[in-house]
């Protein structure tokens, strides 16, 4: 599958989901679905472009890009790239898996991912974060809504 296929069913599929969820958490209030929606929808066009900005080289903060998309300020992002990457490889081969040094669960979940997908590609993991941050949103909500209320929770 083509990278840029799967990061738009990457993008696409984290929407529906996050519509599904809100939907759940909180059936009667479909302004909760819209404000998880906006804050997905704020987190990818930042990582987008963030993402175009390094790998295109464009003439914006050029001291802190990097090769390949990356930015001097995520360079973790790197090592998970190469370290899922490796991981791929060593499932692919039957081979022992390599150690980065650290636990390997987040270095795993990164070559899941290229695994299911079919292909390593650095926006994935930021897609998949920028879900996981909105979804975020909706566990807010729940904890101030249990602690105080509907209107506090949505503050």
């Amino acid at each position: 599958m083509s990278p840029w296929i799967a990061c738009l069913l990457l993008i696409v599929g984290g929407y529906v989901l996050l519509a599904w969820l809100a939907s759940k958490v909180a059936p009667a209030e479909p302004v909760l679905r819209t404000i998880v929606g906006w804050s997905y929808g704020v987190r990818v066009v930042l990582t987008l472009g963030f993402f175009f900005i390094s790998f295109w080289k464009l003439p914006i903060l050029t001291s802190l890009q990097m090769p390949e998309g990356f930015w001097t300020f995520g360079l973790d992002c790197i090592t998970y790239h190469a370290y899922g990457v490796k991981i791929v490889e060593a499932w692919n081969w039957g081979i022992e898996l390599p150690h980065p040094g650290l636990g390997i669960e987040y270095y795993a979940v990164i070559a899941l991912m290229y695994k299911l997908l079919g292909s390593a590609h650095p926006l994935y993991p930021a897609l998949v974060n920028s879900l996981m941050a909105a979804a975020n949103g909706l566990l807010a909500y729940l904890i101030v809504k249990r602690l105080a209320d509907r209107r506090a929770a949505f503050w």
